[in-house]
């Protein structure tokens, strides 16, 4: 297979230039005439050469400002660690030799080919650079990567893990705080040729945040911009962003880290979710069985960003069905203002909400894992870490998603069958027949599992039951527009240096698997002007 390779450094933009890594795919475009413009025996299948895929992985996480003095006194005692891992799906891609960034060699590692498959991975570079990949053949079915660095001890402690994206325009990123003991970095990538403007909105708990001329952000061309939120929206305990960018296209996220005290609380990146909707699924929210007071236990954030007033109601799936959520079932939601959903007393389990409300919400969660003491910690408050979910459309219509793993975190599969009928009186009906495929680092399938969800039911599938050595799962649904929607998302635990097991954890929201195409179809259409 032709690997074409175009290699760009990123500039200086802002505070600090990122990771942009990518891995390419064959690219789908369709010429369709007005009707009755040409006669179908004009019409010419014309193939095309391999097209360019571009996908944007967020960069290690980091301190806004770098300790300086002693380590083992700072706020960072140990280093962060990051892992990069792209992987092309299908066996047009067995045949590549490697990915190279600007200098020709290696961007983080060889590229391993195999019958099913190539996959790169190695580790996540500080210093940026843009790579684009051309691979030929029909039959590749999907690209995807995932960046994930892991920081063990100090104000950073936490898994941070966030899938590589293709840019875009816009972008609704529900999560981060900026109220004392938070700190939220917004970090804008833009790997095209032009700058990207950007314009940004921001909404807290009162309503919209007034943020004057700082709402506005140029990323220059191969280039990266950030802006703390505590600066621009400062006091925020809930928030949520919309990116809207023009002259380019752009990825964003938010890495979002706090601590109480002295004490970690948790570090993850929030993620672009869903487009306003009516209905909006959370996946992958975790209950350690919090009572219902808890100040730890899950949390659903909702947003009417429009300008009317609506409700919205709230259902909770688990392994045995929908959960009763006392006293938040149905909660009013204001213009402009973002509302959190405790989610305390559910039972110890892994849960998907959904949120249906009366005009268009985004929506995101959150939940907190406790570690455990350091023996050399000056206090003997457990630290915690965070993880945030971004929301998900919820449709019935079939359509394969992937996503890839970072090796060194363990990963469980969530899936929830969410009924077409979401009212209070409705009962779940009807099933999903799904189709769970692993990849592994060597280009190879790992296996599969033929799953069937009960709709309303949420099912948990360990990575390592698809096979030894998995790094991506693809999954298949095969229902129906009136059936039940499945809604996935993976969960990630990694250890930090004490003896509790799984303490750090993160949340990938699959990404849709692009339609195939090698060839554009040209017609003659009469056009005046």
């Amino acid at each position: 297979m032709n690997l074409a390779r175009l290699m760009v450094p990123l500039r200086r933009a802002g505070v600090v230039v990122g990771t942009v890594a990518c891995v390419g795919a064959v690219a789908a475009l369709a010429i369709v005439p007005a009707a009755g413009t040409a006669p179908p025996d004009e019409a010419r299948r014309v193939d095309v050469g391999p097209g360019e895929s571009v996908l944007v992985c967020p960069t290690p996480v980091r301190l806004a400002q770098p300790d300086v003095g002693d380590s083992e006194l700072g706020s960072s005692p140990v280093a962060t660690t990051g892992e990069l891992l792209a992987l092309v799906w299908g066996p047009g891609a067995s045949s590549a030799t490697g990915l190279a960034g600007a200098t020709d060699q290696p961007l983080t590692g060889p590229l391993a080919a195999g019958p099913d498959g190539a996959v790169l991975r190695g580790t996540l570079p500080d210093d940026a650079r843009v790579v684009r990949a051309e691979v030929s053949g029909a039959d590749v079915s999907a690209v995807a990567g995932v960046s994930a660095s892991v920081t063990t001890a100090g104000d950073l402690r936490g898994l941070a893990a966030g899938a590589c994206a293709a840019p875009g325009i816009d972008h609704w990123l529900v999560g981060g705080s900026t109220e004392v003991g938070s700190s939220a970095r917004l970090v804008l990538q833009n790997p095209g040729w032009t700058a990207a403007k950007v314009r940004l909105r921001a909404w807290g708990p009162s309503g919209p945040v007034a943020l004057g001329g700082q709402a506005a952000l140029v990323v220059p061309p191969g280039g990266q911009a950030e802006a703390l939120l505590e600066g621009l929206a400062p006091e925020q305990r809930r928030l949520a962003l919309h990116v809207a960018a023009t002259g380019g296209r752009v990825t964003a996220y938010v890495q979002h880290h706090s601590i109480e005290g002295i004490v970690p609380a948790g570090t993850d990146l929030v993620t672009p979710g869903a487009a306003p909707a009516e209905a909006v699924a959370v996946a992958g929210l975790v209950s350690a069985g919090e009572r219902a007071d808890d100040p730890r236990a899950p949390r659903l954030r909702v947003l009417a960003p429009g300008d009317a007033p609506g409700t919205a109601h709230v259902t909770v799936y688990g392994k045995d069905g929908p959960v009763r959520l006392r006293g938040a079932e149905d909660v009013a939601l204001e213009p402009g203002q973002v509302t959190e959903v405790p989610l305390g007393g559910l039972p110890k389990g892994t849960y998907t909400v959904t949120v249906d409300a009366t005009v268009p919400v985004v929506a995101g969660g959150t939940f907190t894992r406790e570690g455990a003491p350091d023996e050399d910690a000056v206090v003997d408050d457990a630290p915690y870490d965070r993880a945030w979910s971004a929301g998900q459309p919820v449709t019935g219509a079939p359509g394969a998603s992937v996503t890839a793993l970072p090796p060194e975190a363990a990963a469980t599969v969530v899936l929830t069958g969410v009924p077409a009928l979401r009212g209070t009186e409705d009962e779940p009906t009807g099933a999903s027949a799904v189709v769970v495929r692993g990849f592994g680092a060597d280009g190879a399938a790992t296996g599969q599992a033929s799953l069937e969800l009960t709709a309303g039911t949420t099912v948990t599938l360990p990575a390592g039951e698809l096979g030894e050595g998995t790094v991506g799962v693809r999954v298949e649904p095969s229902g129906t527009p009136d059936g039940p929607a499945t809604v996935w998302a993976v969960l990630l635990a990694a250890d930090d240096t004490t003896e509790k097991a799984g303490t750090l954890v993160s949340v990938l929201a699959p990404a849709p698997v692009a339609p195939e195409a090698s060839a554009v179809v040209v017609r003659r259409v009469e056009a005046v002007g």
